[in-house]
């Protein structure tokens, strides 16, 4: 009997690599905005009511540096510029026609007023457009979806290699051992029809088991279990095309006569 061999269908693997780009691609746009995207536009914006226009200068952002943290950092009128500075771990944006120097965060500016000593006289907090919650939110997502993402790769991966093999050694579906023409007993399609899927049942070691034949996962489905059932005399599980057609045919007419 000629070898026969087949693919994973087409649609499958358009689905599973549609399901693989979307759940990695919101993972990776997640972390990009929480970690790069939406501290630049912060900056940006930030820069912006400055008055600064494109090109815009470097800017260093404070990664420890929030909101929440400016009253623990002990702020006060005592502390000098170069000791904020050494806390927040970044140097300050010096801006030519305004009195306040700015440390950037993620989450935000802190707009310092010195004294003429090079001391803090007034400390301002500013919030940008999107948060530390907004940021952490975008993390959590990623990191959410990332498990998802890799199980959808794996799963890609799964269909891009599978394979099925009829030959005159029997049928090797990926995953599973060879069977022989000789242990195959029987099809069970009752389900075909619904769910378009047969078990081959086969007998190994004096044990009944079965094999799930589906058509969304085998591109040649038919012309195996047809190859099947010529060399080993089974019944095929497939239904009468012809039956099908009247019937469809009965049901056409009853529809027009009522």
């Amino acid at each position: 009997m000629p070898s026969i061999e087949s693919k994973s269908t087409t649609e499958r693997f358009v689905r599973s690599s549609l399901m693989a780009f979307m759940i990695c691609g919101f993972s990776l746009y997640s972390f990009y905005d929480g970690y790069i995207g939406y501290p630049k536009e912060n900056v940006e914006k930030a820069l912006e009511k400055l008055g600064y226009e494109k090109p815009y200068p470097e800017i260093e952002i404070s990664q420890s540096l929030t909101k929440e943290n400016v009253t623990a950092m002990e702020i006060s009128v005592a502390m000098t510029l170069e000791e904020l500075t050494n806390t927040v771990g970044v140097s300050p944006l010096r801006t030519e026609d305004s009195e306040a120097v700015y440390y950037f965060a993620r989450g935000g500016v802190l707009e310092i007023k010195p004294s003429r000593t090079g001391r803090v006289r007034e400390s301002r907090w500013i919030d940008a457009p999107h948060s530390e919650t907004s940021l952490l939110f975008q993390k959590i997502m990623g990191f959410g979806l990332a498990p998802l993402g890799l199980w959808a790769l794996i799963h890609l991966i799964r269909v891009v290699t599978f394979s099925a093999n009829l030959n005159t050694d029997g049928l090797k579906v990926s995953g599973k051992p060879r069977i022989p023409f000789s242990a195959m007993k029987r099809f069970d399609g009752s389900s075909y029809k619904r769910k378009g899927w047969v078990d081959l049942v086969y007998e190994t070691d004096g044990m009944e088991q079965k094999v799930r034949l589906d058509e969304y996962h085998i591109k040649h489905l038919k012309a195996m279990i047809n190859a099947i059932c010529a060399e080993t005399g089974l019944a095929t599980p497939l239904p009468n095309e012809d039956e099908d057609q009247n019937a469809m045919s009965a049901e056409s007419e009853a529809v027009d006569d009522s």
